[in-house]
């Protein structure tokens, strides 16, 4: 309401016509519980603050010859919606495995046992607290090294392979991203669809492009787990909706940015 506010506020005096116009809604939300849909802590590692600008911002070497996009960000956009029958029929262990994260706690797993089940960290959560995200057990937030092909596969390593490169570079193929719940109401059974809309920032959406498609990465694969036309989960994640949008830096005395390029 305050964006449609404030885009009517600037509508050219002559022709009554807006420069920039809303062209849809995603609802979105938060949950209180920090957990996705599928009941688990998988995406609470991301950039700390004094990463982010560097990973971001779009530099001269992003920008080439457009001058113009200096100091803005490429923001990417997926609405994925979630399977969650098709969750809910696999056993806590195996989602676990896929996630790469303790179900109750969300301990990084750090081994299989002899039976082939998720051994989580040893220590966390940390005494006075429950889970992961509480303060405390910031040192189980990043999974760590191993050598085990299942872990290795989970998806909390297959979206985080960033090594030891410094994030600002490309090859880190580190993002700046948050992610919003939704549930939306359909006609078709069982009368609802539930999803995360995505969306990340970042200097250049090859960075996100190439986590997507990267084998070894999420490339091969819908969720986590070993490559195959359907993980054990089958396809737990369709794109309902996508894009990317250059989001121009903001300029002393612009009515709004880009206004430079789109007056």
């Amino acid at each position: 309401m305050e964006l449609w506010k404030l885009l009517g506020g600037i509508r050219d005096s002559r022709t009554g016509m807006a420069a920039l116009e809303i062209a849809g809604i995603h609802t979105g939300f938060q949950r209180d519980d920090l957990r996705s849909w599928i009941g688990f802590h998988d995406g609470v590692s991301n950039l700390e603050s004094g990463e982010r600008e560097g990973v971001i911002s779009i530099g001269d070497a992003e920008a080439g010859s457009d001058t113009w996009t200096v100091g803005g960000t490429y923001l990417v956009f997926l609405r994925l919606a979630v399977d969650l029958g098709q969750w809910h029929h696999l056993p806590r262990a195996q989602q676990e495995l896929l996630v790469g994260r303790d179900k109750l706690t969300g301990a990084q797993l750090t081994d299989t046992d002899a039976e082939g089940r998720p051994v989580p960290a040893a220590g966390c959560p940390v005494a006075g607290t429950t889970e992961v995200t509480q303060p405390g057990n910031e040192d189980f937030i990043e999974p760590g090294t191993t050598d085990d092909p299942v872990l290795l596969a989970a998806h909390v390593r297959r979206a985080n392979l960033s090594g030891g490169d410094a994030p600002e570079l490309a090859g880190s193929l580190r993002m700046f991203r948050q992610g919003y719940e939704f549930f939306q109401p359909v006609a078709a059974a069982p009368g609802f669809r539930v999803g995360l809309n995505f969306i990340s920032f970042q200097d250049h959406p090859d960075r996100v492009l190439r986590v997507l498609t990267q084998r070894g990465w999420l490339g091969g694969v819908n969720f986590g787990g070993q490559p195959g036309e359907d993980g054990p989960a089958g396809r737990l994640l369709t794109v309902r909706a996508g894009g990317i949008y250059l989001v121009p830096g903001v300029r002393d005395a612009a009515p709004y940015p880009g206004a430079e390029v789109l007056r």
